[in-house]
């Protein structure tokens, strides 16, 4: 009886699963991740009612939805979204099976990279790791997103929705894997016209200047209360407040504001505005921006080059 009752049961997942092709399954994680059948039918050069089709399909196979409109989107249910993470990395490795890595091509690439940056990480970096994956691998489709420091990259990671997180986290999960990108220490970024820049700033200078403050904690543009107890200002409400790393540089000109930064990140704006960059006078703890993955991308010939841009941007 046992084994009658398990044949019936291996009888039925064969053919549930005889349901479910590959290329249903890349149609359906493409809508997911466009979020319309359309774009996903442009992406993967198919007709439009050829998608519709698949969907229609898996539909029927997971007795789910999969997707529902709203706000002129389609957004994925929780079903979906499990399967998602599933058949997303399912689809690289058996992707990856076809590659061997003597005839690995970038250029023959046709996936779709997530990668998450940490607020204020060095935009060079992601501006030049971009362009290289864009030259290398024209024909994946590269998506940026912006972490706040209280995302959680570990699930992101763990589901499949991203393939890696840069910032200065470590990994908190046994299961992700870290690279060190680069260190950085801190330096002072100010207006081109201001007096402070014209000779090396002392302590005293630092500590009696108005600072340009970062509110947000564990940055790369650190909040005065991050810094050691001589680098804080005495006159704490001249100073001015931003939550917003991409704007501080703007809001120096024309001001007499400080505002501390990793050297990278002033560097990038010094190039494309009028400011000056000095010296910090006061020791702030270096800066360790790092790469995290999920093992199981650990040795994925597509995974490991992605990353092998991002270490070569630097």
């Amino acid at each position: 009886m046992i084994i009658m009752m398990l044949d019936s049961n291996l009888r039925k997942n064969h053919a549930s699963l005889a349901g479910i092709s590959i290329s249903s399954l890349t149609v359906v994680c493409a809508i997911i991740e466009e979020g319309s059948v359309t774009r996903a039918a442009k992406r993967l050069n198919l007709s439009q009612p050829a998608a519709s089709q698949a969907l229609k399909h898996l539909r029927i196979v997971f007795k789910d939805p999969l997707v529902k409109r709203r706000n002129g989107n389609l957004i994925p249910t929780e079903r979906a979204i499990a399967i998602h993470a599933i058949a997303s990395r399912v689809l690289k490795e058996i992707a990856n099976l076809t590659i061997s890595p003597e005839s690995f091509e970038p250029q023959t690439l046709s996936e779709s990279f997530v990668i998450g940056v940490q607020n204020g990480v060095a935009p060079g970096l992601v501006q030049t790791a971009i362009s290289e994956l864009n030259r290398l691998a024209p024909a994946s489709r590269v998506t940026v997103q912006h972490l706040e420091p209280d995302f959680d990259f570990t699930r992101a990671l763990s589901t499949n929705m991203m393939d890696v997180a840069i910032g200065e986290w470590t990994a908190a999960s046994p299961h992700l894997r870290t690279m060190l990108v680069f260190e950085d220490d801190m330096v002072c970024m100010m207006d081109a016209n201001n007096p402070l820049g014209d000779h090396p700033l002392s302590q005293s200078d630092y500590q009696e200047a108005r600072h340009l403050i970062v509110s947000e904690r564990k940055s790369l543009v650190r909040d005065a209360d991050e810094c050691p107890p001589q680098a804080a200002n005495p006159v704490a409400d001249r100073n001015v407040m931003t939550d917003n790393h991409f704007y501080a540089p703007f809001m120096l000109q024309n001001s007499d504001l400080v505002l501390t930064a990793a050297r990278r990140f002033a560097r990038y704006f010094a190039e494309i505005l009028p400011l000056k960059i000095t010296e910090c006078p006061v020791r702030n703890p270096r800066v360790r921006v790092y790469q995290i993955w999920h093992h199981r991308n650990e040795h994925t010939l597509s995974q490991r080059w992605l990353r092998n841009v991002i270490a070569g941007a630097v």
